[in-house]
């Protein structure tokens, strides 16, 4: 049976909710310390709350449960429309937080050094980036029985707290940056998203109008990171012409197209 669009429609403005909640406590704390970076935090929290009103927390038109299947489909576009909206809002935001985030770099003593290998007996983890701040290679490293006050003891004691003060830094500047709410609120819009395309995948329309938000929705779910988000005939063109003529997903999609700009019939 497909979700229920209320339950989803709240679960958007929820998440919006949540992420604009979590910004503003975070510019509340930091303008004590930082009062740029708390004004900062607090313009991203009325940007993502301009985000969540536009559209999203009004729309209700439409039947909730798909028992009229074209009205529902009408509303199912409607609502995938306004979460991809706030999705692709929330997303910029979020690039421009990671841009601007400061990106703190861990003290020396959390460096690899050429002893490390003959103390430990292994070096950090291939994937780590920045010496002995990978998780892993920090846990491997605490598993270690060394003797108190030896050579190992002592240099294991200096990565451990270079690398605990690292994190907190780190953290603080993640926290500044606003990134840790918009990327979870991205994720949540995300799978709203794929709830509804799997929502209308499971209704038959019967109507051209029906057919036609479905195709709606098909051509929204080709739009990559940075494509104009208005641009969905260009967008399933694109992607139609870009597969084989043989192949059956072209015509499929030239299908798509024919929805998305065919006028409605005159009564």
């Amino acid at each position: 049976m497909p979700e229920n669009l209320e339950h989803l429609r709240r679960c958007s403005a929820a998440a919006l909710g949540s992420a604009h909640f979590d910004l503003r406590m975070a510019s509340a704390r930091l303008a004590t310390a930082d009062v740029i970076a708390g004004l900062r935090l607090a313009l991203l929290a009325a940007r993502v709350n301009g985000a969540m009103t536009r559209g999203l927390l009004g729309l209700r038109d439409g039947p909730a449960s798909p028992e009229a299947p074209d009205p529902w489909l009408l509303a199912a576009a409607g609502l995938h429309d306004a979460v991809s909206d706030a999705a692709d809002a929330l997303i910029k935001l979020l690039l421009e937080a990671e841009d601007t985030r400061r990106i703190v770099t861990p003290a020396q003593a959390a460096q690899v050094n050429v002893i490390d290998g003959a103390l430990f007996g292994f070096l950090p983890d291939e994937k780590a980036f920045e010496g002995w701040t990978d998780p892993q290679s920090c846990w491997d490293l605490g598993r270690l029985t060394l003797r108190v006050g030896s050579p190992a003891w002592r240099r294991r004691r200096r990565i451990v707290e270079a690398v605990n003060a690292w994190g907190r830094e780190h953290q603080a500047a993640v926290e500044a940056a606003g990134v840790l709410p918009l990327r979870e609120c991205c994720s949540a819009l995300y799978r709203v998203q794929v709830s509804i395309r799997d929502a209308v995948r499971d209704v038959r329309p019967g109507t051209v109008a029906g057919s036609r938000a479905a195709a709606r929705v098909a051509a929204r779910s080709l739009v990559e990171m940075g494509d104009d988000a208005t641009d969905l005939v260009g967008i399933v063109q694109s992607h139609a012409a870009s597969l084989p003529s043989q192949e059956p997903a072209a015509l499929a999609w030239q299908a798509v197209e024919g929805l998305l700009v065919t006028g409605a019939p005159k009564s």
